[in-house]
């Protein structure tokens, strides 16, 4: 971290923030993902009640940060001006704490602002996330675009801009008395001042919702009068006027009217199927810079999200491969409407939720009922999505994947289904449903051979088969194993790690076992559950008493775990004989362990070797032999050697990009 006392920044980020530990990481992560780094922080806490402040007690390890703290909530406006007063830089840029920034989009408007004195504020364009879908708004481009529409609409996103910090200062930086659009304001006063420019790619991701039909009928009558006030001054011609009357009418209507207008401009922007996307193409083709049409693809989950599984990770890292591929993609799942959390992803990919309604507990009759509502929303997925994609790309079982097949007979969109552990010969029934499914589909994805040869032994035409193992699904770490360890607090000494459920068809026993036979060698269990944890713990005081050298980490964000695996002597990846999918598996943890470049310790099964080649040394041990795991830890940490990472793994981006070429 620079020194924020020694440096003089070029960018000062202004960051002011209430109550906002859950989206605050993700914003700061950004900024410090920005490929131009001569800048500083104020983050001013506003009078924050949660976590907020330790988080920024850690963050200020990492970035320069200049912490501006409030005993009390002073509201947005005031918060700015008190930034933009200890600002040292000579730019400002502006982020929520609950935005994320693309990692060019910094350099992007530093560089803009460099090459021509005349500018004074650069913005760009920008996608809000809603409850409802994603609004993608593409501003006016140039100076003269943004000054004939600036009385009409706010051409400026305010967490996008970045403004020469003499200018603000110059006219007084932000009104106070204006609660609501104090940026649409501040561009309305510097108008005659300076110019303006948005730099036409999304470059910027904000979160919005959760406000009040009160809330938002007092931004609306904030607007109007900020806009009468400067149409008055600036004497803007009469045909500006006109304008006013949909935000007022909007104002005036009841609290059901302004509901229902909310959602009709929400689905005006969202870019699914052609319409958002078409407006994209078009407006870089006018541009000159890209004439070529997008592709589209529809990813369709038969899963509730978001989910601590790894298997959510894996989904929606291929729906990131697509987007890094060049395809626009929109994200379609069910998810549970008491639990209404957004999905990690980027700004170039937009999420459709479909609420599914379910009832708690675990009988007979419950489940039943569960049964049958998921079904009836697994119905408004496939009726909901549009028509009109290039692709749908279902990782989904036989439920979706029978409904998109009866689709296809109006709709001619390919399908490409991707399905694991089904393997023909089990049920006379469930072979015929999936033969007509598969009939239906341009393409099927497989993971591993021994599926592959199933189903073309089966009838499946080869040529419509495509093998994709997979890909790992955490980003890799360089840190080093001493630093690693310090900042996870691990253990020194010998130190092997395991990342996983703790299911009984995981060795886990068997691991138990091998620590009680090496206990000088520390084993580090990642994940699982509470309760799976404490059963754990119990069987270790009842056979072992003891073992110190045995540490339970519980479930850890996905952001962690290639730390622990670059902190480990040797990986652990175990799997019992009993493992339901023991012949038809692509272990993500495998790929995660070959992927970190260490000593790795591995269940002895084919599909393990298969996925494993014969580049990579591996240390076997026999499944469900406790005595041949211990062995073949104490072998694997002694080595202490790094492997190299197999030149035929999998990114999601080429296996993305593989099945576009295959199938389109």
């Amino acid at each position: 971290m620079k020194n924020t006392l020694s440096f003089k920044p070029k960018v000062s980020i202004l960051l002011p923030v209430y109550n906002g530990e859950s989206t605050f990481d993700a914003a700061l992560a950004s900024i410090a993902a920005q490929t131009y780094q001569n800048f500083e922080v104020i983050c001013i806490d506003d009078g924050s009640t949660d976590t907020t402040p330790a988080l920024l007690q850690r963050w200020q390890q990492q970035l320069p940060i200049k912490i501006l703290t409030h005993s009390h909530n002073w509201g947005l406006t005031r918060s700015l001006n008190q930034a933009i007063a200890a600002a040292r830089g000579e730019l400002i840029a502006r982020i929520d704490a609950d935005d994320i920034w693309l990692p060019d989009k910094l350099q992007r408007q530093v560089d803009l602002l460099d090459n021509d004195p005349a500018l004074g504020i650069v913005g760009c364009w920008y996608k809000n996330q809603t409850d409802e879908g994603v609004i993608a708004f593409a501003l006016p481009e140039t100076d003269q675009e943004i000054k004939r529409r600036i009385f009409r609409q706010n051409p400026l996103g305010h967490s996008c801009i970045v403004m020469r910090t003499v200018l603000v200062k110059q006219h007084g930086g932000y009104d106070e008395s204006v609660r609501y659009g104090q940026d649409h304001e501040l561009w309305l006063r510097l108008l005659p001042h300076t110019e303006f420019y948005n730099i036409p790619a999304y470059l910027c991701l904000r979160r919005v919702g959760g406000l009040s039909d009160r809330r938002v009928r007092a931004q609306m009558l904030q607007g109007i009068r900020t806009r009468l006030h400067y149409l008055h001054r600036y004497h803007a011609p009469l045909r500006e006027y006109p304008f006013l009357l949909e935000p007022m009418l909007v104002a005036a209507a009841p609290a059901p009217v302004r509901r229902h207008w909310r959602r009709r401009q929400t689905m005006r922007g969202i870019p699914s199927g052609q319409r958002g996307t078409r407006e994209m193409v078009s407006i870089t083709a006018n541009s000159k810079k890209n004439s070529t049409h997008r592709l589209q693809i529809a990813c369709i989950n038969d899963r509730f999200l978001p989910s601590i599984r790894a298997e959510q990770v894996a989904r929606l890292r291929m729906a990131a491969g697509f987007v890094a591929s060049g395809a626009a993609v929109d994200f379609w799942y069910h998810s549970r409407p008491r639990r209404p959390r957004p999905l990690p992803v980027g700004p170039d990919m937009n999420i459709h939720p479909i609420s599914a309604p379910y009832l708690p507990g675990t009988s007979t009759l419950i489940r039943t009922v569960n049964r049958l509502l998921f079904v009836t929303s697994s119905l408004r997925l496939a009726t909901k999505v549009p028509q009109r994609y290039d692709l749908f790309y279902l990782r989904c079982g036989a439920l979706h994947g029978l409904l998109f097949a009866a689709r296809s007979y109006w709709d001619t969109t390919p399908l490409v289904l991707e399905i694991h552990n089904l393997a023909f010969g089990s049920s006379p029934c469930i072979d015929r449903l999936y033969r007509f499914i598969f009939s239906r589909c341009r393409q099927v994805v497989c993971i591993t051979a021994a599926t592959r040869n199933n189903w073309q032994a089966n009838g499946v035409p080869p040529q419509k088969i495509i093998l994709l193992p997979s890909a790992p699904a955490l980003d890799s770490c360089s840190l080093r194993p001493d630093r690693a360890r310090r900042r996870l607090s691990l253990p020194d000494g010998p130190l092997a790690v395991y990342s996983g459920t703790l299911h009984s068809d995981r060795n886990i026993a068997e691991i138990i076992a091998a620590a009680a036979r090496n206990r000088q060698i520390n084993i580090v269990l990642v994940g699982g559950r509470a309760d799976d944890e404490a059963q754990w713990q119990r069987h270790i005081r009842q056979r072992y008493g003891a073992l110190p050298n045995i540490r339970f980490i519980g479930y850890q964000p996905a952001a962690l775990i290639p730390l622990y695996l670059q902190a480990a002597d040797a990986v652990l990846v175990t799997y019992s004989h009993s493992c339901t999918t023991a012949a038809t598996m692509s272990p993500m943890k495998f790929a995660e362990a070959l992927a970190a470049g260490k000593p790795i310790v591995a269940a002895d099964l084919p599909r393990i070797r298969e996925m494993a080649g014969n580049n990579h040394p591996i240390t076997w041990y026999e499944p469900d032999n406790s005595r041949s795991l211990s062995s073949a830890i104490s072998a694997a940490v002694r080595s202490r050697t790094n492997q190299h990472v197999p030149a035929t793994l999998l990114t999601w981006q080429r296996r993305a990009h593989t099945l576009i070429v295959s199938s389109v």
